[in-house]
C-alpha cells in the first residue's frame, strides 16, 4: 500500500477498534439494550495468520471508517496521476470477474471497466 495513501486515509478516518449493536424499545423509543459488542482488535489478534499480519502495522490496526466524500479527495489527492487509472463515480456494480490478479467492474448499466489490481467500494 502507497504510505502516503496510507496516512492520508488514517488522518481523514476514524480508528475501529470495536463494534457494537444496539437497539431501541419499540415501547418507549427511548430505552436501549445492547445487541452485541465485539472488540474487533482482539478478534483479528487472536485469530493470527495473513489476516493479522496484514491488518496490524507497528501494533496498530489498520481498520478506519471514512466518510465517502473524504476517501473520494484523498484517493483523487494522493493517488499518482496515472492516464490508466479509472475513476467511475455515480455507478452501480453489478458485478466483479477476473484473474490472474486482474479484476473488471460490470456496471448496471451495461458498461464495463477493468483491469484492475484493487477496486475501492464506496457504497455507503
Amino acid at each position: 500500500i502507497n504510505p502516503v495513501v496510507r496516512e492520508a486515509v488514517i488522518d481523514g478516518g476514524v480508528p475501529t477498534q470495536t463494534l457494537s449493536g444496539r437497539n431501541k424499545s419499540w415501547q418507549d423509543g427511548k430505552s436501549e439494550s445492547k445487541l452485541w459488542d465485539y472488540d474487533v482488535a482482539k478478534i483479528f489478534r487472536d485469530a493470527g495468520g495473513r489476516a493479522t499480519e496484514e491488518l496490524f502495522v507497528d501494533g496498530r490496526m489498520m481498520w478506519y471508517g471514512i466518510m465517502r466524500g473524504a476517501l473520494q479527495e484523498i484517493l483523487l489527492e494522493t493517488l499518482p496521476k496515472d492516464p490508466s487509472m479509472q475513476i467511475s463515480l455515480d455507478k452501480s456494480l453489478s458485478g466483479i470477474n477476473g484473474s490472474d490478479g486482474e479484476a473488471f467492474c460490470e456496471f448496471s448499466d451495461g458498461t464495463k471497466s477493468g483491469p484492475f489490481d484493487l477496486i475501492v467500494g464506496c457504497d455507503g
